[in-house]
């Protein structure tokens, strides 16, 4: 579901099918982030939820930046 999901989005994948991401868990496509699941990632909750805020914060400065 992840990699179908991803290829109609035009994102890339890695070879195991889920979604590319630089360190800063931003996508090929601008604008578009992922985590979690999506990425491969398997996390127990308190990291997951952490990484959902590292998440945010950087959405957030992306947004800030001018011309965003």
């Amino acid at each position: 579901l992840v990699e179908r999901l991803a290829r109609g989005l035009g994102l890339a994948v890695d070879e195991e099918g889920f979604i590319a991401v630089s360190p800063l868990q931003q996508t090929n496509v601008e604008g578009i982030w992922a985590a979690g699941d999506a990425i491969g990632s398997t996390m127990a909750m308190d990291a997951a939820r952490s990484g959902g805020a590292v998440a945010v914060l950087i959405v957030q400065g992306w947004f800030e930046e001018p011309g965003h």
